[in-house]
């Protein structure tokens, strides 16, 4: 039995998933048999699809809500689940591959954690997320809502009430709050008039009257973060700094 936590701290429970209408699953006794090892550990675990929106609805729903979730696996007597349970592993989970008919995910142990190298690198992009505790935009200030009136391409619609300007919404997301999508985020990756392009199309079908909530989105580079945000004092990068190009650069010869 699989108890996920996000990053939100609920807790999913992966068994409510896997029910046998949608696929089976084989969980095979050697993969719960590594070591205690400051590595990461991999859950190979083979899935039977009987049709197609599966395979894209868990795919959506791993990277959408438990990316570095924290991950407990334990026994339980699924005949009397009174009885408690037996704990197995504790740790987080990593990269998460899908490849044919076999889900592999990566478990990173609380030890694997110590191997790892903490501390910020330059770049002279921004290294925070907008709205995060480093950026701390308000995003709130940063919405609005809409509907869609027409559907043009799986991951590509009109919204009659969008007026802001081109490219206010790149790299922002959208967080569908009615139709098949509801609760689920989508990456915009490029809006201009009336239409927007989403990075990828969602696991349903998008349709016509679809509501949702749409967040400005952010390029990381200075000038944005000075203009469009009125937040140059705490951008998280440094544009000054000289690029690989000019450290590698020979001086003009005399």
């Amino acid at each position: 039995m699989w108890l996920a936590t996000a990053s939100d701290q609920s807790g999913q429970d992966y068994i409510s998933r896997f029910e046998a209408a949608y696929w089976t699953l084989n969980f095979p006794r050697p993969m719960m048999g590594a070591v205690i090892t400051e590595g990461a550990d991999h859950i190979r675990v083979p899935l039977i699809f009987y049709r197609k929106d599966d395979l894209a609805g868990l795919i959506w729903f791993s990277e959408d809500t438990i990316d570095h979730a924290q991950l407990s696996l334990f026994w339980v007597n699924w005949q009397d689940t009174t009885a408690g349970h037996i704990p197995l592993y504790q740790g987080s989970m990593g990269e998460i591959r899908l490849s044919g008919q076999v889900f592999e995910a990566e478990l990173r142990s609380l030890s694997q954690t110590l191997q790892q190298t903490v501390g910020k690198i330059c770049t002279p992009e921004c290294r925070a997320d907008l709205g995060d505790e480093d950026c701390q935009v308000t995003l709130r200030h940063y919405q609005t809502m809409g509907d869609v009136a027409s559907v043009l391409a799986p991951d590509h619609f009109t919204d009659a009430q969008r007026t802001e300007s081109d490219g206010w919404f790149d790299y922002g997301h959208l967080l569908w709050v009615s139709g098949a999508n509801a609760g689920l985020r989508s990456v915009v990756k490029h809006a201009a008039g009336t239409e927007l392009i989403l990075q990828e199309a969602p696991p349903a079908a998008i349709t016509m009257g679809d509501r949702y909530r749409l967040f400005a989105g952010c390029d990381r580079r200075a000038l944005t973060c000075r203009d469009k945000f009125d937040n140059l004092i705490n951008f998280q990068g440094e544009p000054q700094v000289p690029g690989l190009d000019a450290v590698l650069a020979y001086p003009d010869s005399v």
